[in-house]
């Protein structure tokens, strides 16, 4: 059925080691009756964490128009891809308040339902899918020069997702930070990884 999986590969023998996949299978377009586009654009719309997303649904019978809570009602569902927050089928949709702000990674599916005695039958849906945002090396603020002190040096990084605003700070939980040859004098290496409860980010 449609929702998003997690796999976790275990690596043995010659080579040790872990890594987990996770991947979302998409409900089949819906058209019962019922036609929703965003933008004049079908479903499924795909973005990015990160990115906005336009959740304004246009619902049509027919080629026609229809009128929100007086010919049609919307509701939506939510599944993250890791962690608490899921949204169940049948809540009430509105758009600005699902995707106004930066909408956080996952997959929603939003169903219309023709009002009884609207003079419309039916229903349909319209699927949002949310990618993880997969951290790279810029959205790393560049580190300073430090002084060999005998110790292990371990500077804290800011990190963005769009690596250019203090606004846009990766939470502590959703990454952690290791270090190698960072005692000695020389080059130290810091390497930030997504860590595996975050639902936004990966890599």
């Amino acid at each position: 059925r449609e929702g998003i999986y997690t796999i976790q590969v275990e690596v043995t023998g010659t080579h040790t080691g872990s890594f987990i996949l996770r991947y979302a299978l998409l409900p089949t377009a819906s058209e019962n009756g019922l036609t929703l586009t965003v933008n004049g654009e079908p479903t499924p719309a795909v973005s990015v964490y990160g990115e906005t997303v336009s959740g304004v649904i246009q619902v049509t019978s027919n080629g026609k128009p229809l009128e929100k809570d007086v010919e049609y009602t919307l509701a939506y569902s939510y599944q993250p891809f890791t962690g608490t927050g899921a949204v169940p089928a049948g809540t009430p949709y509105d758009a600005e308040e699902v995707f106004g702000d930066i909408p956080a990674a996952g997959l929603y599916v939003v169903t219309a339902t023709a009002v009884d005695d609207s003079g419309y039958t039916g229903s349909g849906t319209f699927v949002f899918l949310v990618q993880q945002k997969r951290l790279e090396d810029s959205m790393i603020g560049k580190l300073g020069e430090e002084t060999y002190t005998g110790l292990p040096i371990t500077p804290v990084p800011v990190v963005t997702y769009t690596g250019d605003s203090a606004e846009n700070l990766l939470l502590a939980g959703d990454y952690t930070v290791s270090y190698q040859d960072n005692r000695n004098a020389g080059t130290a290496r810091l390497t930030v990884t997504a860590s595996t409860g975050s639902n936004n980010f990966t890599g």
